[in-house]
């Protein structure tokens, strides 16, 4: 019996596992790569912020006794932040080669981000000079009013100053290590805010310095209703950032756009994202096995592959030449369902739709017949590659079966074709 024939196929366990390891291996890549990316953004980001704040005081701290030394150091510092911006560019092609690189670019970007602080430490101990400067001027000011004797309820208690100034600058230390960190961990969807807490920051240095009581009034508002909550806002959305780069990588495999709200999914949405594209990608995985499989047992039994039609994640139909017109016609679905058919190719696609003549279904019924005994090699093949025959089905060679496909249906390789019919008509000559 050989007219279309067809089979639903098990792929077997051990090529399910090889599967899931290389699919796992395609996941792991790009979420390395979305890593590294990461930590070059971050860099970048923070490479920027100190670039501009030291464009921004660099008169300032000079005036309050920078050295050189110092200067040197920031130099020193800005080129190795664009020493690792420059190593590690091809994030996707590290990623790639050398697994587990995300790891050490994680480090080697933790270790800038402290080695960054050495910038921050020189600057703040610049900025403190000019604050004792002023708290010195303060002083100088109460102790001249003191010997005026300026009347002692008017007067701000000495000790009470001398507190309030110590607490302005360890508050003022402890915010600058706080944004420090916060400029090398800020994610890309977080910048702008970033960037509008460090304006806020700034405004600190418009309160006046004379007035403890209104600065250090100031320095508190700001930790508390500004600092804090975005300090607990990125600690919140770094921790799910795994998952999100886990996500980004299976949609990418599935060639489907990333959900919009994507940032702003809790956890168990995004839980559920990923739960949905494993189940996708196996599946997809299975049907791109069964018809690279097919393909390869029917080249391996001597079909030249002329071309395919409109391919999908779930859909394959290729068309492979017997010899002339003649061709196998191999569907491969979603569901592992694979059927295989004799039929005519014709290059004009009303020809296909039109009766065929009684000379071409007699001539196709005998190449089913042909066929017929190259179909059982065919399942052997499968199976030896891990896939197993279910439901199989077989009809008898009948001109009932006799089908036409219009070539403009295929991305037909028309100098395969021509080949073939050269082929056919040197054979037939031979022959009389």
């Amino acid at each position: 019996m050989s007219g279309p024939k067809g089979a639903s196929y098990t792929v077997s366990p051990a090529e399910l596992r090889r599967m899931e390891q290389e699919r796992r291996e395609a996941e792991r890549r790009r979420v390395e790569a979305a890593t590294i990316r990461r930590c070059v953004t971050g860099i970048h980001s923070l490479s920027a912020s100190l670039q501009e704040q030291w464009e921004r005081q660099q008169t300032r701290l000079r005036q309050a006794g920078l050295s050189m030394c110092e200067e040197d150091t920031i130099w020193a510092v800005q080129k190795e932040l664009k020493a690792f911006q420059e190593q590690y560019a091809d994030w996707n092609g590290i990623a790639a080669k050398q697994k587990g690189r995300s790891r050490v670019c994680e480090q080697e970007r933790a270790r800038l981000v402290e080695r960054t602080g050495v910038l921050q430490a020189i600057m703040a101990e610049a900025e403190q000079r000019i604050l004792e400067q002023s708290e010195k001027k303060a002083q100088a000011d109460f102790q001249e009013l003191s010997r005026r004797k300026v009347a002692r309820q008017e007067q701000k208690p000495a000790v009470q100053e001398k507190e309030q100034r110590q607490e302005i600058l360890q508050r003022r230390r402890d915010i600058t290590e706080r944004m420090h960190a916060l400029a090398g961990n800020s994610p890309d969807v977080l910048q702008e805010e970033y960037q509008q807490l460090t304006e806020m920051r700034e405004r600190l240095d418009e309160v006046s310095q004379e007035n403890a009581e209104q600065l250090l009034s100031a320095i508190r508002h700001f930790e508390e209703m500004y600092l804090l909550p975005f300090e607990r806002k990125q600690v919140r959305w770094l921790a799910l950032q795994p998952k999100r780069d886990l996500i980004a990588a299976q949609y990418s495999m599935l060639g489907i756009q990333i959900p919009e709200n994507l940032n702003s999914l809790r956890e168990e949405e995004l839980n559920q994202l990923i739960r949905k594209a494993e189940a996708s990608l196996a599946e997809r995985d299975r049907h791109r096995y069964v018809a690279d499989t097919v393909q390869k047992c029917m080249e391996e039994m001597g079909y030249e592959l002329l071309g395919t039609g409109e391919d999908s994640s779930f859909v394959r139909e290729t068309v492979y030449q017997i010899h002339d017109q003649t061709v196998i016609h191999v569907n491969c679905q979603q569901d592992g369902t694979v059927s295989m058919e004799v039929a005519l190719l014709t290059g004009d696609s009303e020809t296909a739709a039109k009766e065929l003549t009684a000379f071409e279904r007699e001539k196709l019924v005998d190449d089913m017949r042909g066929f017929c005994t190259k179909y059982p090699e065919i399942q052997r093949r499968l199976a030896e590659k891990g896939l197993y025959a279910d439901k199989l089905y077989e009809c008898p060679p009948d001109e009932q079966y006799a089908f036409a496909y219009a070539a403009s249906a295929f991305h037909v390789n028309e100098a395969k074709r021509q080949s073939g019919k050269r082929q056919q008509t040197q054979v037939l000559h031979s022959e009389g």
